[in-house]
């Protein structure tokens, strides 16, 4: 799709690899900008997405305002935002692992031992009930209360009883190995083995050390919000800076919301990352710790009840007092159906297991009261509960949610390079005691701009210029207003002529029919001047005189001075003068 768009729209579209994977897949990127626009000062904003693997919802998302950007060149905002921005779009940071998201792969995608047996990601999932579809088993007693947990689907190929304990994913989570407040004990099981040990890391982080950027947002999903920083604490009340800085990003975050939030009719929330669940050196805080860019976390949709999301009641009020409302997402619409729960009776689940090579006296267990290891047969459950999400099985949802899904995270986009470009002004606008000028898109002109029948020139930094300008090998005179003057112009006691297009004038001009010869400097001369091994005379106007005595001297028709001739019954000699009584 990305080589279509760049193909399609040469001028605007411009695809590159930041990098390649563990396993060379290329890490798409596609800038997207005005290539013909004059302004020279835009600012980078990025939309970076599917740093988890089986979070293929938000490399979609990206991939569509992509597509929305370049299939609307002509919408007014749209010209307006590629005027004043150079948008970066990788809509899939983790390439390796979204191949293979049916196996829940979240990090990077090489195999490890993650159950210390000597064998790499021998223990993959597999759907045993043969419904197509890969959930997570419970025990429950018989109120279906869950009184265990067993793990996900599989076959158990490695023999040690445990379900799914060693899948085909690596421990290593990109978004919490990037180099920033990693520390081992933060970074646990997921974060790797040192800071940026992962060469996708590597190639972000150096994508955000090469990129001038001042905003960019990394989508996932899992839960429905828009967070902004920090991850790891608390903003330091006692920075004003800092307090300010993540005000405004907070601003934000509040109008990405909205704008999501009515596109998709679900709910969002806003916070502070910390306040959400502390992390420690995810892309959230690496961006803005390293390199100041005002970043964000949009999480654009959750697919349904999840034990390990710390839920909070102010998110939905009357989640407590409705227990019902913990089948989904507790912030989502209860009507989406995106979630597969099932409960089976043990009986007929034991049946299942025989089927699949497995039996309830080596299946294990972990009992939620006591903690303890157990077998499935001790357990003795009334039901298994199958919980399983429609996201992970196939990376979609029905189409009309996706439809709102990725335009609603545009729409959260389009937000944030609003606020990032702040209020557009356009036209004149002075800024401590100098003017500026911006154009119908809001972005600072430089160089010459024609206003109201005037040109003015506006230096690199986009300051008016008054009095005289060299620009291109030739010079202008900018009046008090800062408009170039044409024709006749007087500056400091001298007269100057300035063409049609504003070039200031040297040597001979001809103006109203009358010669007139500038210096070297563009000055107007009058009285004698020697020209090209001429002499002319200048009347006190600048004009050339022409046919006619000036004292003892006589210039010609062309203004020239006569020598060693006879003008009528006069004698010049080679000094131009009269020879009198020759």
């Amino acid at each position: 799709m990305l080589t279509e768009l760049e193909k399609a729209y040469p001028e605007y579209a411009e695809l590159s690899s930041i990098g390649k994977t563990t396993k060379e897949n290329d890490i798409k990127l596609l800038t997207i900008t005005n290539e013909n626009s004059k302004n020279k000062n835009k600012k980078g904003v990025a939309y970076l997405a599917n740093i988890h693997g089986d979070e293929r919802e938000s490399g979609e998302s990206a991939a569509y305002t992509a597509a929305w950007l370049l299939e609307n060149l002509d919408d007014p905002m749209v010209k307006e935002m590629l005027e004043r921005n150079i948008i970066y779009i990788i809509p899939i940071l983790n390439p390796d692992s979204r191949d293979i998201f049916e196996y829940f792969v979240r990090g990077t995608s090489q195999l490890l031992d993650k159950n210390g047996d000597g064998i790499p990601s021998n223990d993959l999932y597999a759907d045993i009930t043969g419904d197509e579809w890969i959930g997570y088993l419970y025990t429950t007693d018989e109120s279906k209360t869950r009184t265990g947990d067993i793990g996900y689907e599989s076959k158990d190929l490695d023999g040690n009883g445990w379900l799914g304990d060693d899948s085909w994913a690596s421990g290593y989570d990109i978004n919490r190995n990037f180099d920033f407040q990693w520390a081992p004990e933060h970074a646990g099981i997921s974060g790797g083995l040192e800071a940026a040990s992962e060469i996708e890391t590597q190639h972000i982080q150096n994508f955000l050390k090469d990129t001038p950027l001042d905003a960019l947002v990394t989508v996932h999903t899992g839960i429905q919000a828009v967070l902004y920083p920090w991850g790891y604490r608390d903003t330091d009340q006692s920075n004003p800076e800092e307090v300010a800085d993540i005000e405004f990003m907070a601003n934000t975050a509040e109008k990405m919301r909205k704008a999501i939030e009515q596109t998709t009719e679900r709910n969002y929330y806003v916070s502070n990352s910390y306040h959400d669940y502390q992390t420690y050196s995810e892309l959230l805080d690496y961006a803005y710790g390293v390199h100041g860019i005002h970043t964000y976390t949009m999480e654009v949709i959750c697919e349904g009840y999840d034990e390990s999301v710390s839920y909070k009641p102010d998110r939905n009020p009357d989640a407590y007092e409705n227990p019902e409302n913990f089948d989904i997402c507790l912030w989502n619409d209860p009507k989406w159906e995106g979630s597969r729960k099932e409960y089976i009776p043990y009986e007929d689940f034991v049946e299942i297991m025989e089927k699949n090579g497995l039996s309830p006296e080596t299946v294990k267990v972990v009992d939620r009261t006591t903690k303890e290891e157990k077998t499935l047969s001790e357990m003795k459950p009334a039901y298994i509960y199958v919980s399983s999400s429609e996201r992970n099985q196939r990376g979609t949802y029905v189409a009309e949610d996706q439809d709102k899904l990725v335009e609603g995270a545009k729409n959260a986009f389009l937000e944030m390079v609003s606020a990032e470009n702040g209020e557009k002004v356009v036209g004149w606008k002075a800024i401590d005691g100098k003017w500026y000028y911006f154009n119908e898109y809001g972005v600072m002109e430089t160089g010459w701009v024609s206003v109201d029948g005037h040109w003015y020139y506006l230096n690199e930094d986009g300051i008016m210029e008054n009095g005289w300008v060299f620009v291109d090998g030739h010079w202008y005179y900018m009046d008090q207003w800062g408009a170039m003057e044409t024709g006749w112009v007087s500056v400091d006691g001298h007269w100057y002529y300035m063409d049609q297009w504003g070039a200031m004038r040297t040597g001979w001009v001809s103006v109203g029919g009358y010669w007139y010869y500038m210096d070297q400097w563009g000055a107007m001369q009058t009285g004698w001047v020697f020209v090209d091994a001429y002499w002319y005379y200048l009347n006190s106007d600048g004009s050339m005189a022409a046919s006619q005595w000036i004292g003892d001297y006589y210039v010609q028709a062309d203004g020239a001075m006569a020598t060693n001739t006879w003008i009528d019954r006069y004698y010049v000699d080679a000094s131009g003068r009269w020879v009198k009584n020759a």
